[in-house]
């Protein structure tokens, strides 16, 4: 069975990824603009699975990271990358 990394989209501006979870299931976060963490959304994952108005794309992790840099602004520094693996 092939494994599957963390997938990135950006859903109109909002940065989302997708991972799998060790159980099989799909953890969906996206990025809050208000306090700039990712939080558990899995109202994404039918958004993007089923788009039919173009607000979905997928990106590489440079893109989406630069996105996220983005948004947060300098209020907010994270001190070990953008994105930390199993962020909820």
């Amino acid at each position: 069975m092939t494994t599957v990394e963390t997938q990135f989209f950006l859903y109109g501006d909002v940065p989302v990824m997708m991972e799998r979870t060790p159980s099989g299931g799909l953890r969906v976060s996206a990025l809050n603009p208000r306090t700039g963490e990712f939080v558990l959304d899995p109202s994404y994952r039918n958004a993007i699975f089923h788009d039919r108005d173009g607000f979905a794309r997928p990106v590489s992790r440079t893109v989406f990271e630069e996105r996220v840099h983005a948004l947060r602004g300098p209020r907010q520094e994270p001190s070990e990358g953008v994105i930390r693996p199993g962020a909820q």
